[in-house]
Protein backbone atom coordinates (compact mmCIF):
# COMPACT_ATOMS: atom_id res chain seq x y z
CA UNK A 1 0.00 0.00 0.00
CA UNK A 2 0.59 4.20 -0.26
CA UNK A 3 1.62 3.83 2.97
CA UNK A 4 4.55 1.57 3.50
CA UNK A 5 6.65 2.80 0.29
CA UNK A 6 9.93 3.85 1.11
CA UNK A 7 11.24 5.13 -2.37
CA UNK A 8 8.28 6.72 -3.59
CA UNK A 9 7.91 10.38 -3.14
CA UNK A 10 5.51 10.79 0.24
CA UNK A 11 7.45 7.76 1.09
CA UNK A 12 10.94 10.19 1.13
CA UNK A 13 9.06 12.72 2.55
CA UNK A 14 8.04 11.00 5.50
CA UNK A 15 11.58 9.57 5.73
CA UNK A 16 12.59 13.19 5.99
CA UNK A 17 10.03 14.17 8.16
CA UNK A 18 11.52 11.98 10.64
CA UNK A 19 15.38 12.15 9.84
CA UNK A 20 14.80 15.79 10.27
CA UNK A 21 13.30 15.14 13.95
CA UNK A 22 15.54 12.26 15.19
CA UNK A 23 18.78 13.68 13.90
CA UNK A 24 17.95 17.02 15.18
CA UNK A 25 21.49 17.76 17.38
CA UNK A 26 19.42 18.73 19.97
CA UNK A 27 16.56 16.02 19.83
CA UNK A 28 17.38 14.24 22.93
CA UNK A 29 17.49 17.28 25.26
CA UNK A 30 13.74 18.30 23.58
CA UNK A 31 12.37 14.51 24.97
CA UNK A 32 10.79 16.32 27.97
CA UNK A 33 8.69 18.99 26.06
CA UNK A 34 7.87 16.06 23.72
CA UNK A 35 6.60 13.82 26.53
CA UNK A 36 4.80 16.55 27.91
CA UNK A 37 3.04 17.17 24.60
CA UNK A 38 2.08 13.50 24.53
CA UNK A 39 1.03 13.65 28.09
CA UNK A 40 -1.78 16.37 26.81
CA UNK A 41 -3.22 14.99 24.32
CA UNK A 42 -3.45 11.27 26.26
CA UNK A 43 -0.95 9.64 23.80
CA UNK A 44 1.86 9.28 26.20
CA UNK A 45 0.09 5.78 28.10
CA UNK A 46 -1.11 4.68 24.44
CA UNK A 47 2.57 4.18 23.71
CA UNK A 48 3.51 3.33 26.81
CA UNK A 49 5.66 6.65 28.35
CA UNK A 50 4.67 7.22 31.36
CA UNK A 51 8.32 10.00 31.98
CA UNK A 52 9.84 11.64 29.93
CA UNK A 53 12.86 8.95 30.72
CA UNK A 54 10.59 6.35 29.43
CA UNK A 55 11.07 8.02 26.16
CA UNK A 56 15.03 8.16 26.52
CA UNK A 57 14.69 4.37 26.66
CA UNK A 58 12.75 3.32 24.96
CA UNK A 59 14.04 5.25 21.61
CA UNK A 60 16.46 2.54 20.54
CA UNK A 61 13.00 0.06 20.13
CA UNK A 62 10.92 2.64 18.40
CA UNK A 63 14.35 3.83 16.31
CA UNK A 64 14.94 -0.12 15.42
CA UNK A 65 11.27 -1.82 15.19
CA UNK A 66 9.75 1.08 13.39
CA UNK A 67 11.70 3.92 12.29
CA UNK A 68 14.48 2.57 10.86
CA UNK A 69 12.26 0.46 7.86
CA UNK A 70 10.50 3.72 6.65
CA UNK A 71 14.16 5.66 6.62
CA UNK A 72 16.70 3.01 4.58
CA UNK A 73 15.55 4.84 1.12
CA UNK A 74 16.47 8.34 2.29
CA UNK A 75 19.51 7.53 3.81
CA UNK A 76 20.99 6.27 0.49
CA UNK A 77 20.55 9.83 -0.74
CA UNK A 78 21.72 11.30 2.24
CA UNK A 79 25.06 9.34 2.30
CA UNK A 80 25.96 11.03 -1.09
CA UNK A 81 27.29 14.28 0.77
CA UNK A 82 29.66 15.44 3.43
CA UNK A 83 25.68 17.41 5.31
CA UNK A 84 23.64 14.34 5.00
CA UNK A 85 26.39 12.34 6.30
CA UNK A 86 26.42 14.53 9.63
CA UNK A 87 22.86 14.07 9.71
CA UNK A 88 22.97 9.85 9.33
CA UNK A 89 25.97 10.30 12.20
CA UNK A 90 23.72 12.65 14.26
CA UNK A 91 20.75 10.13 14.15
CA UNK A 92 22.77 6.56 14.96
CA UNK A 93 24.51 8.98 17.61
CA UNK A 94 21.04 9.34 19.77
CA UNK A 95 20.41 5.38 18.79
CA UNK A 96 23.73 4.97 20.66
CA UNK A 97 23.79 6.82 23.07
CA UNK A 98 20.23 5.99 24.45
CA UNK A 99 21.22 2.21 24.27
CA UNK A 100 24.12 3.09 26.45
CA UNK A 101 23.16 3.77 30.11
CA UNK A 102 26.76 5.01 30.86
CA UNK A 103 25.92 7.75 28.15
CA UNK A 104 22.68 9.16 29.41
CA UNK A 105 23.77 12.56 30.77
CA UNK A 106 25.88 13.26 27.79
Amino acid sequence: TDHQSTSSYPGLVRAADLIGQLADPHYLRKLPALFYEFQEIGLNEQLGYYSPYDLRVKYPSFYWGIVSSYIQSALHYLRVTQEGKQWIANLYSHVFSSEHKEFHNI
